[in-house]
């Protein structure tokens, strides 16, 4: 019959009847032994199948909900099997039933396994299918927890929850880019397939639509975007493999077609499963080109090109790697519950009140609020519409005024219309920070009055002699360094040129320098990302990446024309004030390049100074004889950070000696020696 059919999940009753749970109606699929296949509808959020003793199906929904449901669909009972004092974002996974008729229920975020026993003469709750809503959570949290009066405390307020029920739907416009090289033949592309099936039919289509892009050396669009499972289904059957890998030309057709087709009104989203690697560069340059239009892209490797996907996806959470080919069933459900089109607030309103001994660090606000209300109390508004279902996070940044343990807020809450349409308010919890003021002087003791003595009798007064040579007087100096290499950490971007120039010998060397700096730094205390730039800026390697990835990164990197400085700092700039910073380590960054930039030059000055404006220490090293010293030292800010390599050969010894400035640079010390 015409129907997505993905099998989900199978039970055997004890007369050898086998029920299928089908997430394409959703239905489950009766075969009795010898006798004609029924298949009756299960409700939309169905995801799980189980089968009590007497013959009772047991459904887990996407909700938490276990329904009990009759042979002929009607529900008998039903309880809600999330574990919300385990994990406030509990969310059951699947379930069981044990010889005593026991239902176990496995929930993934809470990572626990519940025993529910049934009462007979318990009254089964009313199961929410006919009144969805959202669970809305909020957060609000301060760091660092303690510091030093005169030092500011960041402070995190996260918003975020999860729709039960029924979906409540923002459109959504996605792409399945589907690898069909010679090495995903037989099982990989067979699973392959069923696993996208299952993203199909977990999706709303009746605000989502899906389309399918497969590639090799070419890309071609199998389906375009639009609501037809029946439609995606042939297409993804019709899919060979044969050929090589271009993921490039993947997401160049991607972009073009989401770019004609894609609804303005929609969220916009790439999910690109690959087994093989292709030329960095161009895949980078052509994720960039998606993210600037705002495409969210996923990526997923089996065992693939790592380094390559880690560097397309939007970041390490949008990165999953399936160690073997039947992982993708879980990896495709679980994107499909981050990608789901769900608004998690119709409008949500963020209101944080400010305590007077708190002064706002100018410029730190990130979302910018709509409004700051002077006071008293000085007043932070958010007003956002249509947040999706991962929530929203906001940042900012306090100086407290007094000592002591110091409330960071008087009072912040949020009023929110969920999904559904549902008014709701969230209250923010009041975090502390420690502010250690400085150690008071003790006063001096009081001393004896002088008392008055006998005049002593005059001395007679010696000619004058010859005045002495002067001689040199040394006095001990023992300072206590504010500095400590040991206790200081950093976040490092290395910015690498990749032009054109750079192929070669110099190439060759910047690697091998850029690794012997990072064995100098203290992973994971410290932490590095690589950014490289030509004519466009491609971030490699995230901040946090390991050693063994950026090692990756840096061996598969490609030289092409052009030298925009430009944009490799602000991808670097970006990194460095995106989450993945710590707000306890020195933002650094560690530009290489081995020519001017040509285009719009004063445009490299500025992002530099933009860089040094948010605390960000900027060393600049140039290979070769187009640069000079002054010009590092303009991007720099000043020559104590600008260095010039003659040649490739000099790299190794300037890149050990910024290694040791990074954590300890000469104004942390005294005299700035």
């Amino acid at each position: 019959e015409r129907g997505s059919d993905v099998w989900a999940d199978l039970a055997a009753g004890a007369d050898g009847t086998l029920h299928a749970l089908d997430l394409g109606g959703p239905s489950v699929l009766t075969l009795p032994p010898g006798g004609p296949p029924d298949r009756v509808g299960v409700g939309l959020s169905a995801r799980r199948l189980a089968l009590r003793a007497d013959g009772l199906r047991l459904i887990l929904g996407r909700d938490g909900w276990v329904r009990g449901r009759d042979a002929q669909g009607r529900l008998q009972t039903a309880f809600d099997a999330s574990r919300p004092d385990l994990d406030p974002g509990s969310r059951p996974a699947d379930l069981a039933v044990d010889a005593a008729g026991d239902v176990l229920v496995v929930d993934r975020v809470a990572a626990s396994v519940t025993r529910w026993t049934w009462d007979p003469a318990a009254e089964p709750p009313r199961a929410p299918e006919a009144e969805p809503s959202c669970r809305a959570e909020g957060d609000k949290r301060a760091a660092p927890a303690e510091i030093a009066l005169g030092e500011t405390v960041e402070l995190t307020l996260s918003l975020d929850g999860r729709c039960e029920g029924a979906q409540a739907s923002v459109p959504l416009d996605v792409f399945l880019l589907l690898d069909r090289s010679g090495s995903m033949g037989g099982e990989s592309l067979r699973v392959a397939r069923e696993a996208a099936l299952d993203f199909i039919a977990r999706a709303d289509l009746a605000s989502t639509r899906i389309g399918l892009i497969s590639f090799n050396t070419q890309a071609r669009v199998d389906a375009p975007l639009g609501q037809d499972a029946w439609r995606l289904r042939q297409a993804l059957t019709s899919l060979d493999a044969r050929g090589g890998t271009d993921i490039a030309a993947a997401l160049a057709v991607a972009n073009d077609a989401i770019g004609q087709s894609g609804r303005l009104s929609a969220r916009w989203a790439f999910v690109l499963l690959s087994d093989g690697g292709s030329a960095h560069a161009p895949a980078i340059a052509e994720a960039d080109r998606a993210r600037r239009a705002g495409v969210e892209i996923f990526t997923i490797g089996v065992q693939a090109d790592a380094v390559l996907l880690r560097a397309l996806a939007d970041d390490a959470e949008h990165y999953f790697e399936a160690a073997r080919v039947g992982d993708l069933y879980a990896v495709f459900a679980r994107i499909a519950e981050r990608i789901e089109a769900e608004a998690l607030f119709q409008t949500l309103e963020v209101v944080d009140e400010l305590p007077a001994d708190m002064a706002l660090v100018a410029g730190s606000i990130d979302p910018p609020p709509e409004a700051i209300e002077p006071g008293p109390p000085v007043t932070l508004r958010w007003r956002l519409a249509g947040v999706p279902a991962e929530g929203v996070v906001l940042r900012y940044r306090l100086q407290p005024q007094q000592a002591g343990l110091r409330p960071t807020n008087r009072i912040a809450w949020a009023d929110y219309v969920d999904g559904f349409g549902r008014i709701g308010r969230v209250d923010l919890p009041l975090p502390e920070v420690r502010v250690i003021g400085p150690t008071a002087t003790p006063s001096p003791s009081p001393r004896p009055s002088p008392r008055a003595s006998a005049t002593a009798p005059a001395r007679p007064t010696l000619p004058a002699g010859p005045s002495a040579e002067p001689r040199a007087l040394y006095l001990p100096l023992l300072l206590q360094e504010r500095c400590i290499p040991g206790a200081r950490h950093a976040d490092v971007l290395l910015v690498m040129d990749a032009s054109g120039s750079m192929a070669g010998a110099k190439l060759v060397a910047a690697r091998a320098a850029a690794l012997q700096l990072i064995d100098l730094l203290s992973l994971p205390a410290d932490q590095v990302g690589l950014v490289a730039f030509n004519a466009q800026a491609m971030r490699l390697a995230p901040l946090g990446s390991p050693r063994s990835a950026v090692a990756q990164a840096l061996a598969g990197l490609d030289t092409s024309p052009g030298t925009r400085i430009d944009r490799g700092l602000s991808a670097a700039l970006a990194e460095l004030l995106g989450p993945r910073a710590r707000a306890t380590n020195t933002p650094t960054l560690v530009l290489l390049t081995d020519g001017q930039q040509a285009e719009a030059p004063e445009t490299a000055r500025a992002r530099a100074a933009e860089a040094r404006a948010f605390g960000v220490q900027l060393f600049a090293i140039g290979l070769g004889a187009e640069l000079d010293l002054d010009s590092l030292a303009g991007l720099a800010g000043g020559r104590q950070r600008a260095f010039l390599a003659p040649g490739p050969e000099d790299l190794a010894a300037i890149y050990r000696a910024v290694a040791g400035r990074i954590p300890c640079p000469a104004e942390a010390f005294w005299g700035r020696r």
